[in-house]
This record gives C-alpha cells, structure tokens and sequence, in this order.
C-alpha cells in the first residue's frame, strides 16, 4: 500500500533504537519521528483513511497512525468513540496513550459527551484506558470544575499499574500549578495513595512554572509509607 510505503521510507534505524530504549515491551519500532507521522495522516485524512483502519497493523508506528486517524477523522463524536472501541486494544503503552489523548478531538457541542466518556475510562479496572482518562481530561478541560472532579476520581480510582499512577501524578501536578489552592488541599488531606502522593510532589518541585518558596512548601508534605 503507497500509505505503508510512505511510512516506511521515514524509517531511521538509530532512531528506532533509542525510540524502543523508552517504551517498554515494544520491540516493533521502525523509527518513524512522530512529525512524519503526521505529515503523513494529513494527507490520508484527505483520502481513503477507512482503508488505513481496515488493514492490520504491522508495527508500533502503524499503530500510532491508525489510532490517531481515530482521534482526528472528520467525523462526528458518536462515532469516535465507536472507533476508539475497535482500537483500543492497541493502547498498550505511555506513548500511543498520551499521543492519543492530545490528539483525541471533538467541537465545543460535543464537549459534554466527550467528558462523560473520558471519565467513564477510569471505571474500566484496565491500566491504559484509566491512564487515558487521567491524561486526556488534564489535556482538555482545565478549567476549575473539571480539576475538581479529576482530583476526585483519582483519589476514588486506585489501580497498581505504573503508567496509571505515573498518569495521575502528573494531572496533580498539572492541577497543582494551574490551581495552587487545590493542589495544597489534595495533598495536605492525605487522600492521594502515598505512591501518587509523593510523586506528585516530585513532579512540582521538577516544574519551572511553580515558585521556588511554593516547591518549598510541598516538599514539607511528603509522606513515609507505613
């Protein structure tokens, strides 16, 4: 196919090596820079992109392509959401997660919908689908409300996976900088899973948005655990 032809002429080996160095359990890259890729579903969102999804995909870059014609097709919320049921299989990994959830698109009339069905992932009891919860919410709705309920479900939401939990560090942190009163309340109640809990704070003290007497303070609220 001329699509998996184009794919694969960007392929630099020494990139693929590094690229499969961060993603664990991948051994399927052909290094293909995520730009590429995107070049390249500009130009098949312009075309046949339902003949992209039919075909099965033959490596990690092929897998990114398709999941984010799911998530940019031009077409209506209902239905991506049906796609994203077909494909979320291959959501097996931080990177096509985080990729998917920046990318994951909707209008403004849609946002109610799309809200929902984001929140509802974190009941799924599965490690990435929660991560996307997690990570496509702190991407999309930021204002004050969203926050609170994100923080909520996070503290009410508990799974063992790493990338869950690294996902939900990270939206507290988010929150953290975007609402400093939040973020203090969270983690001066305790609520959080220590693991979580801590992590967070690292992520505040590494950020250059947050005031240094601010990174100061958290660092005072690290937990032990039992």
């Amino acid at each position: 196919m001329p699509w998996r032809e184009e794919l694969r002429s960007m392929a630099e080996p020494a990139y693929a090596e590094f690229a499969s160095s961060l993603i664990p359990g991948r051994d399927d890259l052909i290094g293909v820079r995520i730009p590429g890729i995107r070049r390249l579903l500009k130009r098949i969102l312009k075309d046949d992109w339902h003949s992209v999804l039919e075909s099965g995909p033959e490596c990690f870059e092929e897998e990114m392509l398709m999941l984010l014609i799911v998530a940019t097709a031009p077409i209506d919320i209902e239905e991506r959401i049906r796609l994203e049921s077909r494909f979320i299989h291959l959501i097996d990994n931080w990177s096509l997660c985080d990729t998917y959830c920046g990318a994951f698109g909707f209008t403004p009339e849609e946002s109610q919908r799309a809200w929902d069905h984001l929140r509802g992932l974190i009941h799924s009891g599965m490690e990435y689908p929660m991560r996307m919860s997690v990570v496509a919410r702190m991407m999309h709705f930021t204002d004050r409300g969203s926050m609170e309920v994100l923080m909520r479900d996070i503290i009410e939401n508990r799974h063992d996976g790493y990338y869950y939990k690294m996902g939900c560090a990270w939206a507290v942190a988010t929150c953290h900088t975007l609402y400093p009163d939040i973020g203090r309340r969270i983690l001066e109640s305790q609520e959080l899973e220590i693991w979580i809990h801590n992590k967070s704070i690292q992520k505040i003290r590494e950020s250059l948005r947050v005031p240094a007497e601010e990174k100061d303070f958290v660092k005072g609220l690290r937990r032990k655990a039992p």
